[in-house]
């Protein structure tokens, strides 16, 4: 969780230090640890530090090589540390030092734009290359690292947090109606757009060069749909798995000091556990401070019996704090501090875990983050059964998902998730965006004003990501594709957690997010990932010893939307919703509907309780409908005049 401010002229003027500086110091909780800053000409790179591995201790960063006129600000891991010099050695390219950020600047002069490929781990880095008078940027592969940019066609500005943009008091705020329509519907289609026009994130798995001619954006990375990974028994899979697994869990536990983990009692963070205790008890890492965190909910989601059955299966030192509940106060902050849309409840119910690991000296914090996406299985699975004209065993599986969802106290139509997951995905898109249109269905949000649909081109954009990943066999697989290369809400969600964690001094480490875990899962076959009745089936094979056996056969997945509900509910919230919003004023929403919505929700808890799909559908669209409210009356409605100094 170190942070990054680059400025770059294209036209050649010199950078003056002053931006530089406010740019560092909007961001100097990244950097208890030191400071740096370069300037050469038109460039400028600065970056603070927090050391989080060994090699990190003996890094100083901007990372200068005079002899090459290059400089270099990372902020990230790399994890493929020996492959990486290996590879630099033979050719001829001897890094100087053992630090991260030398290894990636050394890539950069052995294979310049092609070095993000190179390097496995959480990345964003830019190097001024001062030879070709060029910047090179690049994002790890799935956004683990957020990187912002602005560019007006003479100046480009780069940063670790958005709000280190608006360091420049002239640049101004004004709505992307693009991304506030995303917002309120619930559906993030862009992996580019923030909520400011001509705000930029660069996408993951992207690089970018910025020059003279201007600035170049391209994709480095892509899951290959030909690679697949075929054994004859389950055995084979779960060992190959648990390889890989196992070695996503080492690297990110090279530290300093100790090491934190979420347990929720589910499979994914539980699986984390298991394995770091195992490589610390079996000496494949050096033995460190391992802690674990849990929030205790009461019913429907107490996780007690689980994270218990880990605890003390391994021995463990267990911390539970009380969960945050989540205020207006609090979100105003946090639109105050970021320029941005504020935490969700259920994100901002881990503050209070954050806070403990950071009384605790806790710099890194394991996360379970990514299993649920890469290992559940496709939804439509259904239309790959019917494809291959497998109809026993979609008979099969339809009375399997049918005993799941009884015992998540969740109602199942199977005729309807035949038809849902089984036949719709044949209808081409385009058909089945048509007819939804013709029969008044699929609607964004039903507050959402026609016009500002139509002008936002919302409905364009969610037919474009349906459309995406058309090149990749089969429905599930092709679910996979569009989820990783496609679908926006896995970034945004873990620039979030990245920011609120980064806040309290600590960095994240999604084990779920190593590059060639997701290789892996894409590769196997479906059946591997999704059994009848049972998902992730590979990594419960793999798991056998490292779990106790009720959470490595458990089914069901708690419901944690209780924190909408209760800071929904709260007075300032209900107060909010018993007036006019300014996001009304704007067009952007018809207010009588979205009150409607917003009181409608909470009778439908009262009459069909927690677990109930029809209580919480709008959950997610409501509490962004508050965010947006306080950053449209905070940060767009009263900015001030550009400043003259």
């Amino acid at each position: 969780m170190s942070g990054i401010a680059v400025i770059f002229n294209l036209d050649g003027r010199p950078v003056g230090a002053a931006l530089l500086e406010r740019m560092l110091a909007a961001i100097a909780h990244r950097g208890p640890d030191g400071s740096g800053r370069y300037i050469d000409g038109p460039a400028a790179l600065g970056h603070q530090m927090l050391h989080t591995t060994p090699e990190s201790l003996n890094e100083t960063q901007p990372l200068v090589d005079s002899a090459a006129r290059m400089a270099l600000v990372f902020d990230g891991r790399v994890d493929n540390r020996a492959e990486l010099a290996q590879a630099l050695g033979a050719k001829g390219a001897q890094p100087r030092s053992a630090t991260d950020a030398e290894l990636v600047l050394r890539a950069y002069q052995c294979w310049g734009e092609e070095a993000p490929l190179r390097i496995i781990g959480d990345f964003a880095f830019a190097i001024w290359d001062a030879t070709r008078r060029r910047l090179f940027c690049a994002r790890d592969p799935v956004g683990a690292r957020p990187f912002y940019y602005w560019y007006n066609g003479q100046t480009f500005r780069a940063a670790t947090e958005l709000q280190q943009l608006f360091a420049d008091p002239a640049l101004p705020r004004e709505p992307n109606e693009s991304m506030v329509a995303q917002h309120l519907a619930d559906r993030h289609l862009d992996r580019e757009q923030t909520l400011f026009q001509h705000l930029m994130r660069l996408a993951p798995a992207h690089c970018l060069v910025a020059d003279h001619k201007g600035v170049a954006i391209r994709r480095y990375f892509d899951l290959d749909p030909r690679h697949e990974i075929r054994y004859r028994t389950d055995a084979e899979y779960a060992e190959h798995f648990l390889e890989i697994f196992r070695e996503a869990v080492r690297c990110r536990l090279r530290t300093t000091g100790g090491i934190g983990a979420y347990l929720s009692g589910g499979l994914d963070s539980s699986s984390i556990v298991g394995m770091a205790e195992k490589l610390y008890r079996g000496g494949g890492v050096p033995a460190a401070r391992f802690e674990t965190y849990s929030l205790i909910y009461p019913p429907p989601a107490d996780e007690r019996e689980y994270i218990r059955a880990v605890v003390e299966m391994w021995g463990l030192e267990s911390n539970t704090p009380t969960p945050t509940l989540l205020d207006l106060d609090t979100s105003l902050a946090q639109v105050l501090r970021y320029q941005d849309i504020p935490d969700r409840p259920n994100g901002a119910m881990w503050d209070s875990l954050r806070a403990r690991a950071q009384t605790q000296g806790i710099r890194i914090l394991l996360d379970g983050r990514g299993g649920d996406e890469w290992l559940e299985g496709g939804t439509r699975y259904y239309a790959d059964l019917i494809r291959q004209l497998r109809f026993v065993s979609l008979l099969r599986r339809l009375r399997a998902d049918a005993r799941r969802a009884r015992a998540d106290s969740l109602t199942f139509y199977p005729w309807a998730a035949l038809v849902r997951l089984g036949l719709v995905p044949f209808v081409p898109a385009g058909a089945l965006a048509a007819l939804k249109s013709a029969l008044g269905r699929g609607a964004p949000a039903p507050w959402l004003r026609p016009e500002f649909i139509r002008r936002s081109g919302l409905r364009e954009r969610t037919l474009s990501e349906l459309k995406a990943g058309a090149h990749v066999p089969g429905f599930a697989r092709r679910e996979f594709y569009q989820m990783f290369a496609v679908d926006a809400f896995q970034p945004h969600a873990q620039e979030m957690v990245e920011r609120s964690s980064a806040a309290f001094g600590l960095e994240i480490r999604c084990p779920f997010y190593d590059r060639r875990l997701i290789e892996f899962c894409f590769a196997v076959p479906e059946d591997q990932r999704r059994r009848p009745g049972q998902t992730k089936f590979v990594m419960r094979n793999a798991m056998r010893g490292l779990l106790p056996e009720t959470v490595r056969q458990r089914l069901t997945k708690a419901n944690f939307s209780e924190p909408f509900f209760r800071a929904l509910q709260r007075p300032d919230v209900k107060e909010l919703f018993s007036r006019p919003l300014r996001i009304e004023s704007m067009g952007w929403v018809d207010g009588k509907q979205l009150r409607e919505a917003y009181w409608g929700t909470f009778e439908a808890l009262a009459e069909l309780g927690m677990n109930s799909r029809a209580a919480y559908h709008y959950l997610w669209p409501l509490w962004a409908a508050v965010g947006l409210e306080l950053w449209l009356n905070h940060i767009i409605l009263q900015q001030k005049a550009p400043s003259t100094d």
